[in-house]
C-alpha cells in the first residue's frame, strides 16, 4: 500500500481587526455626574467588545447559502406564526439531527446549535416537545426557559443571528430584512472551527495629555486582532424559518 499525501495550499490569511468606537469623557462630566463615568465607559467597552465578537463568530461560521450537502441548511415546517413565518417544531429538530448524523462527524459530543429567539420560543410552545418532555425537566430550564442540551446537540441562544433570503442566500451581517427573509439558527461542529484572539488592548488616552481643551478630555477604545473561520466547509449548517 502506497502512502498518500494530504494536499494543501500555501495561502496568506489576513487577520481581522476587532475594535470599538473611541469614546470621550470630559472633566466637566466627571464633576457633574453622580457616578464615575470613566469606569462606566471602560465597562461598556468591554461588554460591547464581547457581544460584538460573539455576533461576528455566529455570522462568520454560518454557511453562505443552502447549496452544499456538507453544510446542510434546512427550512422549518411548523405552523404560521401569523407573519408568514413557519415555526420550528420538535420534529424539525429531530430531522435535522438525522441529517447531521449523516455527516459522520467523529466526536458526537461536539455538536453545537445556537438558537435564535424565535426558534427557542417555537420549541417551548411546540406540542410534540411539550408532550415528550412534560414530566422530565431535561429539555427546558423551567426557571429561565432556555433549551438544554439534549439529543446530541449542545444548545445555546443568541439574539443576533444570521438571516437568509427566499433563494437560500445568507444576507450581509446587519442587513435589513424584507418580507421573505428569514432568521436562522446556527449549527457547528466545534473541532472544525478556528477561533483565535490576540491579547485585547484597552487603549486609554488620559485627560492629563489634553493641553488645549478648557475641560480636559480622556478617550477609551478596545482593540485586538484575531481569526474566526471555518477550517473546512464541512460540519456547519443552519435551520432557517420557512416561508408560508
Amino acid at each position: 500500500m502506497t502512502a498518500k499525501p494530504l494536499n494543501g495550499k500555501k495561502v496568506f490569511v489576513e487577520w481581522e481587526r476587532y475594535d470599538t468606537t473611541p469614546t470621550s469623557v470630559t472633566d466637566e462630566e466627571m464633576r457633574a455626574l453622580p457616578y464615575d463615568k470613566r469606569s462606566e465607559t471602560r465597562r461598556l467597552h468591554t461588554e460591547s467588545f464581547q457581544v460584538g465578537i460573539r455576533d461576528h463568530v455566529i455570522h462568520k461560521l454560518c454557511p453562505d447559502d443552502s447549496t452544499s450537502d456538507d453544510m446542510p441548511v434546512m427550512r422549518t415546517t411548523g405552523a404560521d406564526d401569523g407573519t408568514g413565518r413557519l415555526r420550528l417544531t420538535f420534529a424539525d429538530l429531530v430531522k435535522y439531527l438525522e441529517i447531521v448524523k449523516g455527516l459522520n462527524l467523529p466526536l458526537a459530543d461536539q455538536l453545537y446549535m445556537v438558537l435564535n429567539p424565535q426558534h427557542s420560543t417555537d420549541l417551548i410552545i411546540d406540542r410534540d416537545s411539550a408532550a415528550y418532555f412534560a414530566n422530565q425537566n431535561i429539555f427546558f430550564d423551567t426557571a429561565t426557559g432556555k433549551v438544554k442540551s439534549v439529543m446530541g446537540f449542545k444548545f445555546f441562544e443568541n439574539n443576533a443571528c444570521p438571516a437568509f433570503n427566499a433563494d437560500g442566500q445568507k444576507l450581509a451581517k446587519g442587513a435589513a430584512l424584507t418580507a421573505t427573509d428569514r432568521k436562522a439558527s446556527l449549527f457547528f461542529y466545534a473541532p472544525l472551527t478556528l477561533y483565535h484572539l490576540n491579547s485585547v488592548k484597552i487603549l486609554y488616552k488620559p485627560e492629563t495629555l489634553d493641553t488645549h481643551s478648557a475641560s480636559p478630555t480622556s478617550e477609551f477604545r478596545t482593540q485586538t486582532y484575531g481569526l474566526v473561520d471555518r477550517i473546512l466547509d464541512y460540519g456547519f449548517g443552519a435551520i432557517v424559518s420557512g416561508i408560508k
